[in-house]
């Protein structure tokens, strides 16, 4: 019997920014709720659209189970899942916010064409039948028509693509193409359900400013998409994003845009007679994050960008680069110009910088350090200005903690934010670094320029999960299973890149191999727990050696392709054993034995929940 079922969950008031981890969080419990059951299935595929969240299973299998039964199965297990769905960057104290559950306005699902009615959920979707985005499912073959017809279109990267072609076609007629438009086409086909472009054109004349302040402002200040010409100059049309029924006042935005550009132009005259290191001191009037000042953080950048510089052994010029750009990173913020106008932090630091005869390294870190600010965007250029960056968001993380210790509000999505960045430049650099020492170092470094008591003991364990949670949300979107990442990070030294290179390892071998590797590894560590002999020295063999070798040098990828080419070459005999289909024989254990505990330590099958 092959069937899919629809799961839909209307929302309200649920943050954008966390859509895809709650989204990655449901699949995971379901896909366990429905291994655990024996309850087989071809794909679970789980979208979003502004008041929506959609989750489809794809070809569920039971050849012992009829339809009825499992329509009963859904009907109590789904709202329990759901229900204990939490979002994992919120306290538990804050339950409201923490459990997914508060955000849902109704809940519909249909499976072989049958709709299950909740009991239990009668309290949270009442009021259904009041919204405009509320459409009763009728079969799922029609769900998707329904809402293309009602101007949502389900799949984000459908709308992703769509923006994408509409945006670009319409800049191209010009001769023009767009700048760097992933981050608003993310953020507007998240938030839009049928998300439209309109250009618009601002007066030309302020093209005599520099292109990096025009791009700022225009994506940052009025998050629309800035155009550059087919010489990568910068172009004075620019592309608005409006929800699909609706118009943007492109009027109304030019005029803004002018008027912001004629501000900076005059602000820009009344700073540069000034070198950029003198705005340093009057960091100290200003706050951070209600968390002493600008020049504390300076301070603590300086000094944390040393130690980091020193830990990743790089060579004296980067070190003196490094100081040297995390003295100016902040500079600018005393500066009128980013005081009047904050999004120009970093562009107006770059620029005063060139301008006044810095090196081009510090100048462009200065604007380069606060990237990435959102999920995959480039990483800076040079290893200085990805210290500083790493330093700049890991110090900030820390700071929101001792502040919550201080009994002040966390703000989550900062944190999230901030600690996804530090995760793309360690894998986008391929940095060896131990995330605990460095956390460390963090808080000393925030103790020795801060006058606040801080528990270093109490702050390292959240302050680990923080990055731990993001960081399997980070490997989930790359396409790796819950099960694998799971296995590896249980007791790995906290290395983000070689974990990372152990769960691409391990994906590869387990997909390679049809998940026969990983039914492999289950019998060995199995084997192991019945024939162990803790008395005896089990010989190295010529097979466990060079395993061995590659364990140590780290070479994960060569390690399980030769481990796997074992286990073809003698498949067998090896089935035999581990089935125990033959009588124990002492001499394969100085293989089977030592080869489970080097696969252990890479990855702890006993930690996860492994699928049939």
């Amino acid at each position: 019997m092959v069937n899919d079922l629809l799961l839909e969950m209307g929302i309200e008031n649920f943050p954008t920014e966390l859509t895809g981890l709650v989204k990655r969080v449901l699949d995971e419990e379901f896909s366990k709720c429905l291994y655990s059951n024996h309850i087989h299935f071809d794909k679970i595929t789980v979208e979003s659209t502004k008041k929506r969240i959609v989750l489809i299973v794809q070809n569920l299998q039971d050849t012992d189970t009829e339809i009825e039964s499992l329509v009963s199965f859904f009907k109590e297990t789904i709202p329990k899942i759901i229900s204990n769905v939490t979002i994992p960057i919120y306290n538990e104290v804050d339950s409201r916010k923490c459990h997914f559950i508060h955000y849902i306005t109704w809940i519909q699902c249909v499976f072989h064409d049958k709709l299950i009615h909740f009991d239990q959920t009668d309290d949270i979707y009442e009021y259904k039948s009041d919204r405009k985005e509320y459409f009763q499912i009728d079969s799922i073959q029609d769900y998707r028509e329904t809402l293309e017809n009602n101007s949502i279109l389900l799949e984000l990267e459908k709308r992703k693509n769509q923006l994408s072609i509409k945006a670009n076609k319409l800049v191209r007629e010009h001769g023009d193409n767009l700048y760097r438009p992933k981050k608003l086409i993310n953020l507007y086909s998240n938030i839009y359900d049928y998300p439209k472009p309109q250009l618009g054109r601002f007066d030309a004349r302020y093209l005599a400013l520099q292109d990096e302040i025009i791009h700022t402002i225009l994506r940052n200040e009025f998050q629309v998409i800035s155009v550059i010409d087919d010489n990568n100059a910068c172009s004075d049309y620019f592309v608005a994003i409006a929800e699909y029924e609706n118009n943007v006042n492109i009027d109304q935005y030019t005029n803004k845009i002018n008027t912001r550009l004629e501000e900076v132009r005059t602000l820009l005259l009344e700073d540069l007679d000034r070198p950029l290191e003198t705005y340093v001191d009057e960091l100290e009037n200003i706050e951070y994050l209600n968390f002493g000042n600008y020049k504390d953080k300076t301070k603590r950048l300086e000094t944390y960008s040393k130690i980091i510089a020193e830990e990743l052994g790089v060579g004296k010029e980067t070190i003196a680069n490094t100081e040297r750009l995390a003295l100016l990173s902040k500079a600018d913020l005393g500066t009128k110009v980013v005081r009047e106008i904050p999004f120009l932090r970093g562009t107006i630091g770059m620029i005063y910088a060139a301008e006044q005869g810095e090196r081009e390294i510090i100048a462009k870190g200065i604007c380069e350090h606060y990237q990435p600010s959102f999920s995959d965007e480039e990483l800076p250029a040079t290893t200085s200005a990805k210290i500083v960056a790493f330093v700049d968001k890991l110090d900030e993380i820390i700071t929101l903690y001792v502040m919550r210790e201080q009994t002040q509000e966390l703000d989550p999505l900062l944190v999230r934010a901030n600690a996804l960045g530090i995760i793309d430049i360690v894998l986008g650099s391929k940095w060896t670094l131990n995330i605990e020492k460095t956390i460390l170092d963090g808080l000393f470094t925030l103790l020795k320029h801060s006058d606040v008591p801080i528990n270093h003991k109490k702050l390292m364990q959240p302050l680990i999960n923080i990055i731990k949670i993001n960081f399997k949300d980070n490997l989930i979107r790359k396409g790796h299973k819950f099960y694998i990442i799971d296995g590896i990070m249980e007791d790995a030294d906290f290395d983000l890149y070689d974990i990372y290179n152990r769960v691409k390892a391990m994906t590869a071998i387990t997909e390679s191999s049809d998940n026969d590797f990983l039914r492999f590894i289950i019998l060995l560590n199995d084997y192991e727990k019945e024939y162990l002999n803790t008395d005896k020295d089990y010989e190295f063999t010529a097979e466990i050696i060079e395993w061995q070798e590659l364990y140590e040098k780290k070479q994960y990828n060569d390690f399980f392709q030769s481990v796997e080419e074992f286990r073809k070459k003698n498949e067998t005999t090896i089935k035999m054993i581990l089935s125990k289909e033959i009588d124990h024989n002492e001499s394969y254990d100085n293989i089977i034995i030592p080869l489970n505990r080097m696969i252990r330590s890479i990855y702890d099958i006993d930690a996860v929940f492994i699928p049939d």
